[in-house]
């Protein structure tokens, strides 16, 4: 299956809240609902970022980071396949 005929549902793409302090990239995607515990904890205060971005399983979250959002969108695809 190529990249291109990959589908993720679902899928939350945002930037970085804290420029990539926490999250190690510019651009996120996550395999969540944006109104889900771990979007909101992906975006929330420092406290909340920190804790979801050095844990992001203890959400069920994959998360795919990129400089752009569709490498963020291209690294969660990679990293779903496995």
């Amino acid at each position: 299956m190529s990249t291109s005929s990959f589908e993720i549902y679902p899928c939350t793409i945002f930037p970085a809240r804290y420029g990539g302090a926490y999250e190690d990239a510019s651009w996120i995607a996550l395999n969540k609902h944006p109104d889900s515990k771990a979007a909101e904890m992906a975006v929330g205060d420092d406290l909340d970022c920190a804790e979801f971005f050095n844990e992001p399983w203890r959400f069920d979250a994959v998360v795919g980071k990129g400089s752009t959002p569709n490498e963020a969108c291209e690294d969660l695809m990679r990293k779903l396949k496995k």
